[in-house]
């Protein structure tokens, strides 16, 4: 995790593609509401997608979404794990980038 980030958030993601979509759908909706306030407490953001090894569509989705995340205040990005691992052992690569 980046030493100048103020919040990261690091999401495993395993076999996913369904779920990416309304993840996106309900960052985006609290961001419009929340944002003054949020970036208020966190001025800046990471949130860092661990793909888990994922054996459907999820890579090429986090392909896309993450630009669409990311603008000055969050910084999205993503890793993938050749194979599925666990969440714990997603959660911690999250945790040394």
């Amino acid at each position: 995790m980046s030493e100048s980030v103020d919040l990261s958030i690091v999401i495993p993601c395993y076999n996913e593609e369904q779920r990416i979509p309304g993840f996106v759908i309900s960052w985006e909706k609290f961001i419009r509401v929340e944002s003054d306030r949020f970036f208020k407490t966190y001025p800046s953001v990471e949130i860092i997608f661990i793909n888990d090894g994922s054996r459907d569509q999820t890579e090429n989705l986090l392909k896309q979404v993450v630009p669409q995340l990311s603008n000055g205040t969050v910084i999205a990005r993503f890793e993938s794990l050749s194979m599925n691992q666990g969440k714990g052992a997603a959660v911690r690569r999250g945790f040394q980038l």
